[in-house]
């Protein structure tokens, strides 16, 4: 017990082990899997990545003017890597940097945006199923 005690009153005058992310850099060690970034010009929008992400990290949102956003949510993001590797154009790359924290300047309500892209999925399959019905009675 009192090894214990010691211990711990000797910690109070170290150097923390920790660093004091983001305020001190710290250098990430060697194939550390960070931030996933998205290149527009690559995506063909197959959804193969928001398929395969196994925490659902992901979300290809297809609007109503029939435009489409690619989403990704990195407080949900396990950083796996399975969206990198099964994308076949290459459009997602893996950075070896850490990412900024969050903070309530950058940080979605990723539930409401859930919530959009399951009603613009709905909207989509329903004028596809209209298109594919005026295709069969012409």
């Amino acid at each position: 017990m009192l090894k214990m005690f010691l211990t711990s009153v000797l910690n109070l005058f170290r150097k923390p082990a920790t660093h004091l992310y983001p305020f001190e850099p710290y250098e990430p060690f060697e194939d550390y899997r960070g931030r996933i970034v998205w290149n527009e010009e690559k995506c063909t929008f197959c959804m193969r990545c928001e398929m395969v992400c196994p925490p659902g990290a992901i979300k290809i949102m297809i609007m109503e003017d029939d435009t489409k956003r690619w989403l990704w949510n990195p407080a949900q993001c396990i950083y796996c890597g399975e969206c990198v590797r099964n994308c076949p154009f290459g459009a997602l790359t893996q950075e070896n940097q850490y990412s900024p924290p969050l903070d309530k300047s950058n940080k979605r309500d990723w539930s409401e945006i859930e919530r959009e892209a399951e009603r613009l999925k709905l909207l989509w399959r329903e004028r596809l199923r209209k298109k594919s019905q005026a295709k069969k009675s012409s």
